[in-house]
């Protein structure tokens, strides 16, 4: 059996249709003067010689139903838009608006011109002021255009809807690593059924007709062969507000690719060796039954495909290590589209678990004791610890601390990132010289929750006198105190104990357990050296069974279980437990965590199988609770790490409610809830089915709606692989940077480990999600840096220790930055430069692309320049110029407090480090904004001040105005400055704002807030950046988006009307 059911909790961050950046460490500014020219001139045309390009976004002018002028913005494609130089009237050759309504002029010549446009059906215009082109890109924002005007022969309007699929998504699907650009089509009928107008669609599914009749007219949208058409009239048109007019909904649903898995000799596979041959196999549905086309695509350097376009495919890995992806696409050709990606690590001989140890009390433990199939490690500072051993298919993990109970489990993949939570037990002084009576008083324990409707009932433990010994067999001595006896006593209706319930019995054979109450007992002296029975002393332990137990068939005796640490197993006891009417009571020969069970064979398991987007939310935990009585449950948990998850050694055939829950308990938050069924058994013995755990008759897919793969696209246009190839041939006409090792030997690291400069490693928490191994040095005027990624652009806590660890077989990617000269071209002119490189080691080949947010791979540069500034838009992709390689681009800041850090090695740490990178980023030529943010950091010496804010920002504050330096506080400097303090220098005092806003500047952030309002609220295509995306949307303390909608500033000229009129900023 299966179920499929989308979540949609955190609809409003993932079910829109949007296009995030790289990160760290601009170039020289060439002026364009003759010099210049001559140089370029050896690699090609000059193209662009002195000017910049023009960037901006077409929307419709079209007045509200009630008449005010706050009508709906509505991207338009197709425009044609170009621009006139008023001194000479040469007009730029034209380009088309995109779906999105954007278009990206190409560089001109310096001068002052007008913005012109037309599309049939609206008035062709230029604008009434012209617009000076020079250093910096121009930005007009929003030009609104206006529909075409009735010339009196005939009675006609203007008409705008949305087309959307019956799953409330819009049919738009783009990939610029697939090449494909998606979208429905409408087209305008007269009474006579002739085509009289045919358009796209936005990527919205936003729609206006122009020149519709006011008699009887049709509406025929078509996605893929899926057609819908309608015969309107005005009569007959919603005309309502804000509501969608002439909408067309399709009947169809995109199809969903749950997971993809790999198989080596039939085998389900994570890792691979070097060159291996390994099976592909997505697994996917389509809600309406459609059969499915299948699109396979590997990225560059990640090996070799067999050709299909069925469900399967066959992929050659490549002979360098670390990890590499295959991504597919699923189409119904009816308009319903699905993009996945799955990853394998080739060639990695060694795994990280790391993580942090907490209380369920809160408290953070450091010198908790976590230990991996043997490998030990002692929790540090915040209960941060990391541990690196060989790879297994299986492993044991173990954690211990003083005043909680032990937690142990086993799992089949290496866990970073993840927290774990022990229990916090009773503590009672104990005299070991006299007879105790230890007994579990955890107030919080005893008294119900809110989905309890008993109070349960603690465990009690007699220990006789003189019975305890230390680890070396000697008595207990009253000198060594106090002692302490730590006591909790563990619900199995509603709580998780040590192991996965498999068993070892006595008769050497493999069970697994139902357990009817357990207990964790163990004694410490006052230098916390533990204590246990001494050979041949018992203990009574009187272990209680819940109420909701009791309406089971409750056996008289029982069997009595130890958990057993080094293997994961709990062993039978010898000595049974019998019934004493609401307890259990028998002789314990040991301290550690007891459990009374049922011996039970055939067990069921669950497979959880969770979609990249949803893991992409990260600290996810599915609990299940399986009935087994008229009202008890069991319950069973597991972290939700990976695609493919595994709830095991469940009663068989026994309904169950899985929950799906974020973050850490108390503060863990519900997002999804499901009923199902455990079905048949699986084996007979306990234990995991085999990876990917498709044996199990149970199937849970836990699923966010799709995120359309087109981050990181916004404001700097689609790349290429020959526009690409075209600018490394630009930056490198040499070839002497083919290689990460060759790169690492030009710019003066070490040619076999990249050794060298100034390290830090950090998690990039509010960008990428990766975790980062950050190099950099300076050699002359010159600056390089590289960073090489770990982990998953996911945020996972985790990913920062194996930035630490620095293990290049499990690199993603390096991407490495010069502030350098060009070969050929004058060494005073100095540009900024990208590369991307295969893995982390010397051997890894240069990459066109990089996939930095699970979405799919983007090109460089472009990829890069959007949150390093720049623009890059050559007129000729194979020749680009010298001024169009000098893209404008800067090194970025460490903004430190965005990041997260390894457990070895947190921020206070590292603050020298990073102080020497900023400084190095200094020293190539950044953005203004930058070089102002980095001042005000270290305004107060060389740790970085979480609080600074840009002078003009502060000067706004001083003046009286509505506290305009939190709103940079809590939105700007979280949620935009990401990538936007990059951007080229914007001037308040100019005629025209003619640069992307870098946002150092309040009368700037409130001067286009109507344009940011619809990027950002309207539109949902900023942040640019997927995790600073989600980061602004999920935030809460205060919420962000509102935040952002709701501020206003009166004194300063900001009017309070304008929330109003813009409207609020909701999913």
């Amino acid at each position: 059996m299966s179920t499929t059911r989308s979540i949609r909790y955190l609809a409003l961050a993932l079910l829109v249709s949007v296009p995030a950046g790289c990160s760290t460490p601009r170039d020289s500014g060439d002026d364009g003067d003759s010099d210049g020219v001559e140089l370029a001139d050896k690699r090609g045309t000059e193209a662009s010689k002195r000017g910049q390009e023009v960037h901006g976004t077409i929307i419709a002018d079209l007045p509200a139903i009630d008449g005010s002028q706050n009508g709906p913005l509505v991207p338009v494609p197709d425009v044609r838009v170009w621009v006139k130089n008023v001194s000479s009237g040469v007009q730029s050759d034209p380009v088309e608006s995109d779906l999105a309504g954007r278009y990206i002029i190409p560089r001109q010549y310096e001068g002052d011109y007008l913005l012109c446009w037309d599309k049939d059906g609206w008035e062709a215009a230029c604008t009434r002021e012209p617009f000076r082109l020079s250093k910096t890109t121009y930005f007009p924002g929003l030009t609104k255009i206006a529909p075409e005007r009735d010339d009196g022969s005939s009675d006609t309007g203007v008409i705008r809807g949305r087309v959307q699929l019956a799953d409330e998504t819009s049919c738009w699907y783009e990939s610029e690593f697939f090449a494909r650009e998606e979208t429905a089509r409408v087209e305008l009928l007269n009474i006579f059924g002739q085509v009289v107008q045919d358009i796209r669609a936005n990527d919205h599914g936003d729609f206006v007709l122009t020149h519709v009749p006011y008699s009887y007219f049709q509406v025929r949208s078509t996605c893929g062969e899926e057609v819908r058409r309608a015969g309107l009239s005005y009569s007959g048109v919603d005309m309502s507000g804000a509501t969608p007019i002439a909408a067309q909904e399709l009947p169809n649903r995109r199809p969903s690719v749950h997971t993809a898995v790999a198989y080596a000799d039939g085998e389900g596979v994570r890792h691979v060796r070097a060159g291996e041959i390994v099976e592909v196999v997505a697994e996917a549905s389509d809600p309406d039954g459609d059969d499915l086309r299948f699109e396979w695509k590997v990225q560059e350097g990640s090996g070799e495909l067999s050709s299909s376009s069925s469900d399967a495919v066959g992929w050659r890995l490549p002979e360098a290590p670390g990890l590499h992806s295959l991504y597919v696409v699923a189409s119904d050709d009816r308009g319903g589209v699905h993009q996945h990606k799955i990853t394998l690590e080739v060639e990695s001989r060694e795994v990280l678990f790391s993580g942090k140890v907490l209380g369920s009390d809160g408290a953070e433990l450091a010198g908790a004791v976590v230990t991996v199939n043997g490998r030990t490690a002692e929790a540090g500072q915040g209960g941060a610890f990391a541990l690196s051993l060989e790879r297994s298919d299986s492993y044991t993990l173990h954690i211990e601390a003083e005043g909680y109970a032990e937690l142990g489990k086993r799992v089949d993949l290496a866990l970073s990132g993840n927290r774990w939570v022990l229990t916090r037990a009773h503590r009672q002084t104990i005299d070991p010289t006299i007879e105790n009576v230890i007994i579990d008083k955890r107030k919080d324990w005893l008294n119900p929750r809110d989905d309890k409707e008993y109070r349960r009932r603690p465990a009690r433990v007699t220990l006789p006198a003189d019975a305890l010994v230390d680890a070396e067999g000697r008595r207990a001595d009253p000198a060594n105190g106090p002692y302490s006896a730590y006591i909790a006593t563990i619900d199995p209706t509603g709580e998780m104990m040590a192991g996965d319930f498999g068993a070892r019995n006595l008769d050497g054979e493999s069970p697994y357990l139902v357990s009817f109450g357990a207990l964790f007992i163990e004694v410490r002296d006052a230098a916390g050296r533990t204590y246990n029975l001494a050979e041949g002393e018992r203990a009574l332990l009187e272990s209680p069974i819940q109420d909701p137990l009791l309406q089971e068939d409750v056996p008289s005796e029982i069997d009595m279980w130890t958990f057993d640490p080094d293997s994961g197993d709990w062993l039978q006891d010898e000595i049974n437990a019998r019934r004493d009417g609401d307890v259990y009571v028998t002789e314990l020969a040991s301290f550690s965590t007891h459990n009374a069970d049922l011996q039970k064979t055939d067990p069921a398991c669950v497979r959880v199988v969770a979609s990249p987007a949803l893991l992409a939310l990260g600290d996810l935990v599915a609990r299940i609770d399986v009935a087994t009585g008229p009202s008890s449950t069991r319950r069973y948990a597991v972290n939700i790490d990976d695609q493919n998850n595994v709830l095991y050694n469940l009663p068989d055939n026994a309904p169950f409610t899985l929950e799906l829950f974020q973050g850490v308990a108390p503060n863990d938050v519900l997002i999804h809830a499901e009923p199902g069924n455990t079905g048949s058994p699986w084996s007979a013995t306990a234990g995991a089915p085999p990876y990917p755990y498709s044996a199990c008759d149970a199937t849970v897919t836990l699923d966010v709606p799709a995120l359309p793969p087109a981050f990181l696209q916004y404001s700097k246009g689609t790349g290429s692989a020959a526009q690409a190839a075209g600018y490394y041939a630009a930056i490198d006409p040499l070839d002497e940077r083919t290689t990460l090792g060759d790169w690492w030997a030009i710019n003066g690291f070490d040619p076999s480990t990249g050794a060298g400069g100034v390290r830090a490693s950090f998690g990039n928490d509010n960008d990428l999600g990766f975790g980062r191994d950050m190099h950099c040095l300076s050699s002359g005027a010159d600056v390089a840096c590289f960073v090489t990624n770990y982990g998953q652009p996911d945020q996972d806590p985790g990913n920062a220790d194996q930035a630490l660890l620095a293990d290049t077989t499990q690199a993603v990617a390096t991407v490495t930055m010069e502030y350098s000269a060009v070969p050929g071209y004058s060494s005073s002119d100095r540009i900024v430069k990208f590369y991307v490189y295969q893995g982390g080691g010397p051997s890894g080949v240069r990459l066109d692309s990089a996939d930095l947010d699970k979405t799919g791979p983007k090109f460089v540069p472009n990829l890069c320049l959007v949150c390093h500034g720049g623009n890059y838009n050559p007129v000729d992709p194979a020749n680009p110029s010298f001024s169009e390689i000098n893209a404008g681009a800067s090194f970025r800041e460490f903004d430190t407090h965005s990041f997260t850090y390894p457990g070895a090695s947190p921020q206070a740490d590292q603050e020298d480090e990073f102080y020497d990178l900023n400084q190095l980023v200094l020293l190539s030529n950044p953005a203004p904004a930058i070089v102002e943010l980095v001042g005000q950091f270290y305004a107060n010496g060389q740790t970085v001040d979480a609080n600074a804010v840009p002078a003009d920002w502060q000067a706004a504050q001083t003046s009286g105005s509505n506290l305009p330096a939190g709103l940079y506080l809590d939105v700007v400097g979280k949620s935009c400055r990401t990538c936007h303090v990059a951007q080229p220098d914007y001037n308040p005092l100019a005629l025209n704002n003619s640069a992307y806003p870098d946002w150092n500047s309040y009368s700037m952030f409130r001067d286009v807030r109507q344009f940011s309002h619809f990027l950002v609220c309207d539109a949902k295509i900023m942040p640019n950046a997927l995790v600073t995306f989600k980061n602004f949307w999920l935030s809460l303390g205060p919420h962000r988006p509102e935040r952002f909608a709701d501020f206003v500033d009166p004194a300063s000229g900001w009017p309070s009307s304008l929330s109003n009129d813009i409207g609020p900023c909701a999913p």
